[in-house]
């Protein structure tokens, strides 16, 4: 199922895409912008399990397949400046086909889509937007997208027989424009992508929630979109103080 609009917390309703790319009386960015937004890309959500799902919560993953919802104004900035990232850097791939498919020993599969790639240098790119690149240059590459890229790396050595000489991904610093490009090792992530494909297609069949297990759970649950449902949240909501 879709992300089908947006939880405005300035009008205190959720509303449909067209509804927010139609409303002029929000703060959070000038009309001008949301009219050259990409609602559509952001509703073409893979109907299957994917690669990027691998990297959620369990729980997560799952409703996002199962259920319409909403995103907040926030992610819907960054949503799109990540897709005018990759629309820019998509010429650094020498091959016109990014898309990949991974399928389990038990038959179950996953898709997956190369930000960028450089087939003759064996080179492949992931990138990823960062609220302060700095932090990224001194505290090295964030597990979670290591572990995304290294799964492109293994679906692409083992599932297509390109074997790279670098994997590389690459920050962009929103906050204060600080870009950089920082490598992660090789890492066979095959068990990995089996376990949680075969855990998702099962409760897909069953038509059962599977349990929440944030890996990464301080941002995780916190940018959750099912989180006020979750009976798994590990990370709790702290009320603000009243005056």
């Amino acid at each position: 199922m879709p992300c089908i609009g947006v939880d405005c917390d300035e009008r205190g309703e959720k509303v449909s895409f067209l509804e927010c790319q139609a409303c002029e009386k929000c703060n959070k960015f000038p009309t001008i912008l949301k009219k050259k937004f990409t609602f559509p890309s952001i509703r073409q959500l893979p109907p299957k399990i994917s690669v990027t799902l691998l990297v959620s919560c369990p729980r997560q993953a799952y409703l996002k397949m199962t259920q319409d919802y909403h995103i907040d104004r926030t992610a819907l900035i960054a949503m799109n400046i990540g897709s005018a990232l990759h629309e820019y850097v998509k010429s650094v791939s020498d091959i016109s086909e990014k898309f990949l498919r991974w399928t389990t020993p038990e038959g179950n599969s996953c898709v997956g889509y190369l930000d960028a790639i450089n087939i003759s240098k064996r080179v492949l790119y992931e990138i990823k937007t960062t609220p302060h690149g700095w932090y990224m240059r001194d505290s090295g590459p964030k597990a979670r997208d290591a572990l995304q890229l290294q799964m492109y790396a293994t679906i692409l050595k083992e599932a297509y027989k390109v074997h790279l000489n670098e994997l590389k991904l690459v920050y962009v610093g929103l906050g204060d424009k600080d870009c950089m490009e920082l490598e992660v090792s090789y890492v066979d992530q095959s068990k990995f992508m089996n376990d949680g494909i075969n855990l998702l297609q099962q409760h897909l069949d069953a038509g059962t929630i599977p349990k929440g297990k944030p890996m990464w759970p301080e941002w995780e649950c916190k940018y959750c979109p099912f989180k006020a449902d979750c009976p798994d949240k590990i990370i709790k909501e702290t009320k603000k103080p009243e005056n």
